[in-house]
């Protein structure tokens, strides 16, 4: 809570002079907002503590400027995110993960940088699967609701004592467009960590799902 307070505030006073309503916000208010005591002292202590963990660098070193200068520098991503909503698509798979890693107690470990690579590894992946999916659908739509079909009408009985395999062809389907998307995303997850100079060891420490590090 405390590193939660003092980011509030510091972002106040970064924005408070272009953004409504254009009005100071007092010390004590921010103090009333945790849930648990916070004296001036430790807010000031933990507003130092959030600086030296960005490096004393506010605003411009946000995900969203490093997604911005990544999509500039590396051709092979854009090639890769070519087809209708593709960025946008792992833009928001990117920030998903990020919301996420806010709420590790630990989050303030790891360089800004590398928790947005991260994070946009794991979107692309995630974009370029629903890519897949969506192909498959518009190709081999009427094959598929066939498919889907002998899947609805199967045995009851047989069911009952051997189990489906709907289940088991949902998740090898699955499995399919995992393995696809990444051996499809490999020249461009590796650009992605030679720009920010991070190896398999860095990558995993941050948990990428997927296991694409």
């Amino acid at each position: 809570w405390d590193a939660a307070v003092s980011s509030l505030a510091l972002s106040c006073k970064v924005h408070r002079d272009v953004l409504a309503p254009l009005c100071p916000v007092y010390a004590c208010e921010y103090l009333a907002i945790a849930p648990h005591s916070i004296n001036h002292s430790e807010l000031e202590a933990s507003q130092r503590d959030v600086l030296q963990a960005l490096d004393y660098s506010l605003g411009h070193s946000m995900p969203q400027a490093f997604l911005d200068e990544l999509w500039c520098a590396l051709p092979s991503l854009r090639a890769l995110l070519a087809f209708e909503g593709g960025w946008e698509m792992a833009q928001r798979g990117t920030w998903e993960r990020l919301f996420v890693a806010i709420a590790e107690p630990d989050v303030l470990r790891f360089p800004i940088s590398l928790m947005t690579v991260s994070a946009l590894m794991t979107g692309v992946l995630l974009s370029v699967i629903a890519q897949y999916r969506l192909h498959d659908i518009s190709l081999d739509e009427q094959e598929r609701d066939a498919e889907y079909a002998e899947w609805i009408h199967i045995d009851l009985g047989a069911a009952d004592e051997e189990g489906s395999n709907l289940g088991k062809k949902d998740e090898d389907r699955e499995r399919d467009y995992v393995q696809r998307a990444i051996d499809a995303s490999v020249d461009v997850l590796q650009d992605l960590r030679d720009v920010v100079g991070i190896d398999n060891v860095s990558c995993l420490s941050f948990d990428t799902p997927l296991s694409v590090c």
